[in-house]
Parts: C-alpha cells; sequence; structure tokens
C-alpha cells in the first residue's frame, strides 16, 4: 500500500469516518424494520445461554443463579479440609479424613470409597493425587517470584500468565499437574496448579468441576478483597489460525463475573450438589481494569493506533454491546481492504504486509496481529 501524500490522507480520513457513517445510517435503517425483533432475539439467546447455565445448577438442589452465594462452607477448615470437604454429611466426612490420611502416606485404595468423596479430596487437595514428586519443586520458583508482590491483583495475574504460558489446552490429554508441566494439558491440570499454586502463596481459591461447549471442564474461582471471581487458565491463549507457532495470553475468562463465565459454563458436572460463592462483581475483569472495553468502534481504531505507533504488534480488545461489536467485526474482518485499513495505514505511516484477526463472540473480544 503506498502512502498518500497530505490532501490525499485528508480524504481517506474523510472517506473513512463519511463510509462508516453511511455504514452506521444504513443499518440504522434498515434495523428500523427489525430491531425491536431482533433485540428481543439477542437478548433471548443471551438469557436463555444464562439461564440454561442457572438451571443446571439449580436441579442440583440450588437457588436461583449460576451460583449459590453462601458465606459457609468455609475454604479452609483444618490441615486435609477444604471447601469441599464442609459440604459432606458427618460420615462422609469421616471417610474423606480416611482416604486423605491413606493417600498423605501412600496407602490408598481408592475403590473403597465413593466417587463423591475421591472428588472431594482431590478437588480440595489436588497435589495428592500428583505421581510425580516433582511437581511442588518445579512450582517453587513461580512461589517465590510471587513474595515481593504486594497487591492480590498482581498476584493472581502473576500466576494466571506463568500458567498459561506453561502449556496449551487439551481436552484429550492426561489432566493433572505433571501434564501441565509437560507442555500440554486438560483442563484439570490448569485448575488444579492454580488451586495449589493460590494455596501456596497465601489465596483462597476453589476447583469448580462443570462443563464448557458440551464436555466437561474445570475451571476455578478465587477470592479478591472478599469478592469472589471466575478464572479459567485453559482457555488463556488466543492463537491465530494463520499462525500454528504462535500465541498470546488472552484475558476472556480471567476474574470474571457470573454475567460472563456462564455464558459458556456450566457447574457441578455430577449434579453433587455442590454449592459455591457468587461471582456478583466484574470490577477486576481484565479488559474492564485496563480500559480496553469500549462502547465505539471509533475509540477502538485511535486504541489500535495507538497500539501500532507504540510498536505493539499483538491488539486485543473487546465490546460493551453487540452493535458495537458486531461493527468492529465488519470493519476488521469483512471489509479487510476497507478505508478503515487506509485510515490506520495512514495514522501510523507504516505499510502492513500481514494482518491478522481472531475473535471470541461470547466475550465480544477481538485480537489482531499485524506486521510490517
Amino acid at each position: 500500500m503506498k502512502l498518500f501524500n497530505k490532501s490525499e490522507n485528508d480524504d481517506v480520513e474523510d472517506r473513512y469516518y463519511g463510509l462508516k457513517k453511511k455504514f452506521i445510517t444504513g443499518i440504522a435503517a434498515f434495523g428500523g424494520i427489525i430491531c425491536i425483533v431482533g433485540a428481543i432475539d439477542i437478548i433471548g439467546l443471551r438469557s436463555q445461554k444464562q439461564n440454561s447455565a442457572a438451571s443446571y445448577v439449580g436441579e442440583a438442589g440450588h437457588d436461583s443463579g449460576a451460583y449459590e452465594t453462601t458465606a459457609e462452607p468455609s475454604n479452609v477448615v483444618n490441615d486435609f479440609g477444604g471447601w469441599y470437604y464442609n459440604q459432606l454429611t458427618e460420615n462422609e466426612q469421616e471417610s474423606y479424613a480416611q482416604l486423605y490420611e491413606q493417600l498423605s502416606a501412600n496407602t490408598n485404595t481408592t475403590s473403597d470409597y465413593s466417587d463423591k468423596i475421591i472428588r472431594a479430596v482431590q478437588y480440595d487437595n489436588p497435589l495428592l493425587y500428583e505421581s510425580s514428586p516433582d511437581c511442588e519443586e518445579a512450582l517453587q520458583r513461580i512461589i517465590v517470584d510471587t513474595n515481593n508482590m504486594i497487591d492480590t491483583y498482581s498476584k493472581i495475574k502473576y500466576l494466571y500468565d506463568e500458567i498459561v504460558n506453561e502449556a496449551s489446552f487439551d481436552n484429550s490429554s492426561e489432566g493433572n499437574i505433571s501434564a501441565l508441566l509437560n507442555g500440554s494439558s486438560s483442563s484439570y491440570g490448569f485448575a488444579a496448579t492454580f488451586k495449589y499454586l493460590c494455596s501456596k502463596t497465601g489465596l483462597n481459591a476453589i476447583i469448580v468441576d462443570g462443563s464448557y461447549s458440551g464436555n466437561q471442564h474445570f475451571w476455578n474461582l478465587v477470592e479478591v478483597e472478599d469478592t469472589w471471581y471466575a478464572v479459567d487458565c485453559s482457555l488463556g491463549r488466543i492463537n491465530f489460525d494463520e499462525l500454528t507457532d504462535t500465541f498470546f495470553t488472552g484475558y476472556d475468562y480471567f476474574l470474571v463475573d457470573d454475567s460472563i463465565i456462564f455464558t459458556t459454563h456450566t457447574a457441578d458436572y455430577y449434579d453433587y450438589g455442590w454449592k459455591y460463592p457468587g461471582c456478583t462483581n466484574g470490577f477486576y475483569e481484565y479488559y474492564r481494569t485496563n480500559n480496553l472495553r469500549f462502547s465505539e468502534f471509533s475509540n477502538a481504531a485511535d486504541y489500535i493506533v495507538e497500539e501500532i505507533q507504540n510498536g505493539n504488534t499483538f491488539i486485543t480488545m473487546a465490546f460493551t454491546d453487540d452493535i458495537s461489536y458486531n461493527e468492529a467485526l465488519y470493519e476488521i474482518e469483512v471489509a479487510r481492504d476497507s478505508k478503515f485499513w487506509a485510515y490506520i495505514s495512514y495514522k501510523t505511516s507504516i505499510e502492513y504486509t500481514s494482518r491478522y484477526y481472531t475473535h471470541n463472540d461470547d466475550t465480544r473480544r477481538i485480537s489482531l496481529y499485524i506486521t510490517s
């Protein structure tokens, strides 16, 4: 793409915003016919997704809402217990204690215990089920690195980034901490590693056993300043189809609330009636915290220009609503040779040789990788 002279540049910018205005005006006119029906359909679809998550858990004995908000059970009770231990009956707690002691002494026979007891012990104490004795040593560096971190957010983000960088998500892989350290794990390995690292760095975290895209799936809840947030490390990588050996860290499910996590996730896979704290505050959601969730595409375009001018080739952002998100998709995806890209080239004075994009409709996130 050739660079424009000044008069041509002014024309490109005017034509870009003129085209955008005409495009939006056309959409608005057309939308006058279908906006009511479309809005109802969109809202209804999102409502159905969230309600399906809530009813799935509700059928397991919960009150309304995807998680049941409870002050109890406590996350820390004794040397061997935890979140799941406190939800067991007295007889089940006795079995839990026996299994814990046997696992600690490497003398367990798990066939003597129900699946519910085995899972309760495992989710509270993931390291007990690791076959490799090197897990603790391998993770010690990460634990030590958090010693000088004062605020909880920075500590959690560091743990998340390290785990995402450590392994790729593969649902066919074995799921445990050892598998994750070997570079590939199912979702349980990610959730177990995050839970273990949190417990070693003074953070309260829970493993959640649920489903994602129709498959059994694990993620975490973590407490920040007396408020719970959802974290899914296994979905933390952003990949571009054209770049098979390249990934970037994404934050679609990092410290999010129920309205985001339950668009795609459901809890309590085995219907054991597990109770979880509600995630009702989106204050630390990544795109919100970093001012990267836009309500207008024009602001996102300015952000893209700023990032390119700062030398960044990977750019990620999210949008507050379907209208701004779909407009961004149109400009970036459908009209790849539109005036928008000419405008970006003009503003940055860079001729691009390659540009890639990927997006997540559920979280309204768009990511770009641009090279010159």
